[in-house]
């Protein structure tokens, strides 16, 4: 019984509850115009119930509308809440879940060579860095030590270690060789929604820019 009545309180408290309140007020005010209306200007009792009717309707429309609108943010809201965030911590060359959902079907999106500051590169075959992808990661758990290959604009595999060993010493490196470094992250939550992290050198740091 204490539950029941804790539980009343706390919608009378809610904002549900104070549509409805302002569906009431506003049924009350119009039946108080066409009461008025009725009086003074002779309306039939007919057609100020009918009026009364229609405005009641118009209310509840309303009342509906704006609960479902609530109703949309608020998941929007726990869905933001339980969401998994994923981030590449270059420096450890890893891939962490630093959100509260599970994160699966992980992937870095292709980075062009050029985004790494290395010496002797511009002549290379090699275009492209692709990391290997991630299966699944619970809410604050990383990944093992990420491989990657080089790839030329054809999607061909480029064997080339000493490009290889530059960018690994480059992925090593927190300071100015990542201020032109940009990296997506692509996953999906267990309802198969997608996201992307979006990471650059900010200030020096490299850290997510922003997550769509």
């Amino acid at each position: 019984m204490f539950d029941f009545f804790k539980n009343i309180r706390r919608y009378v408290r809610s904002k549900d509850a104070c549509l409805l309140y302002m569906v009431i007020a506003i049924v009350i005010i119009l039946s108080c115009v066409c009461f008025v209306i009725g009086k003074f200007l002779g309306i039939n009792k007919e057609l100020a119930t009918i009026i009364v009717l229609f405005a009641t309707l118009m209310a509840i429309i309303i009342y509906t509308w704006k609960t479902w609108q609530y109703k949309d943010l608020v998941c929007e809201q726990i869905l933001l809440d339980i969401r998994p965030l994923v981030i590449f911590e270059c420096y450890h060359r890893t891939i962490r879940n630093v959100g509260k959902g599970i994160a699966k079907g992980i992937w870095i999106e292709k980075i062009p060579i050029n985004c790494f500051r290395l010496l002797g590169i511009e002549n290379s075959e090699a275009k492209f860095v692709i990391f290997d992808k991630v299966g699944c990661l619970a809410d604050k758990d990383s990944s093992p030590y990420l491989k990657f290959n080089l790839f030329d604009e054809k999607g061909t595999k480029i064997t080339d270690p000493n490009i290889s060993a530059l960018i690994a010493r480059t992925l090593d490196d927190t300071g100015n060789s990542l201020e032109k470094l940009k990296v997506v992250i692509g996953y999906y939550d267990l309802k198969n929604n997608v996201y992307r992290t979006h990471m650059k050198n900010i200030n020096g740091v490299f850290q997510v820019d922003h997550i769509v």
